[in-house]
């Protein structure tokens, strides 16, 4: 394995436990207060970091080139920003403002 080879999978590999780890205290906050935000935050952080190790995967274990797996990193990480920024404007069932977190989330 080339250098620049093992800087890559170590890379993908912290990204995909800090990222994983990450996604999972935004689920288990979405599981504790029922909060549409928070599981579309969890799902853009999900698709961020995934993106990241089949992009890798690709690369390593398919054979695909470097431009091949940065593309579909890309993509990952275009939907994942999407579902990120829906997480921002995410509306209650009742069509309000989600404001599971008091004082807008304001810390005082």
């Amino acid at each position: 394995m080339l250098p620049q080879d093992l800087l890559i999978v170590a890379s993908k590999t912290t990204t995909l436990l800090c990222g994983g780890f990450v996604a999972s205290l935004a689920y288990r906050a979405y599981l504790r207060t029922g909060s549409p935000a928070l599981r579309a935050l969890a799902y853009g952080l999900a698709f961020v970091t995934v993106g990241g190790f089949v992009a890798g995967a690709l690369h390593q274990f398919a054979g695909v080139t470097i431009e091949t797996g940065v593309a579909v990193q890309s993509t990952f990480t275009a939907v994942g920003f999407l579902v990120l920024a829906y997480s921002l404007y995410a509306r209650t069932p009742d069509g309000e403002a989600d404001r599971s977190v008091p004082d807008g989330g304001v810390g005082r």
